[in-house]
């Protein structure tokens, strides 16, 4: 097996496992996953398969909601930001690409729960509720971001045990 089929593999898992295991809500890899798919990945088609991948198939099991566009156009989001971090200094990357990405899927995913959502008026009081009443979910997806980007980044690009897949990504 290539080792860059290798990476797209573990890659989907950790985003898939992390969503199908019991965990509170937003606190999953698939932020993280996201933004090192965005960094790592090279080639666009398949940098933007990983999240849609992951989320298609934890989808399966866990079921389709009315907002899944928002949150799969989210992911895809992170990964194109996080991308404009991959010639970026090592902090930027690890710390600043989770920030301004999770930020993001912040504002779309809950402008998505307030437009099809059918929770809040209709209204910019509407949203601006909508927006409040997600900040705990920010909260905690950015925790995972900030914490598990620097530690999966670390495993695929450092550890002996992954050197195999590091040679592909370092550009």
């Amino acid at each position: 097996m290539k080792k860059d089929s290798l990476f797209l593999i573990i890659l989907v898992s950790i985003g898939l496992f992390s969503r199908l295991i019991s965990h509170q809500w937003n606190l999953t890899a698939m932020g993280a996953v996201s933004i090192l798919a965005g960094l790592l990945i090279s080639n666009r088609y398949m940098k933007l398969a990983v999240p849609v991948c992951a989320m298609l198939i934890s989808d399966y099991w866990i079921g389709f909601h009315n907002t899944v566009f928002f949150v799969y156009f989210g992911f895809l989001m992170m990964t194109l930001i996080s991308e404009k971090f991959k010639d970026a200094h090592l902090t930027q990357k690890l710390f600043l690409a989770p920030f301004v990405s999770s930020l993001i899927f912040f504002f779309i995913s809950n402008f998505g729960v307030w437009y099809v959502g059918g929770y809040y008026l209709k209204n910019f009081i509407g949203l601006m509720e909508c927006f409040m009443m997600g900040i705990p979910f920010y909260r905690a997806q950015f925790l995972a971001d900030l914490m598990l980007t620097p530690v999966l980044f670390y495993m695929f690009v450092h550890l002996p045990n992954f050197s195999c897949l590091a040679d592909a990504k370092r550009t």
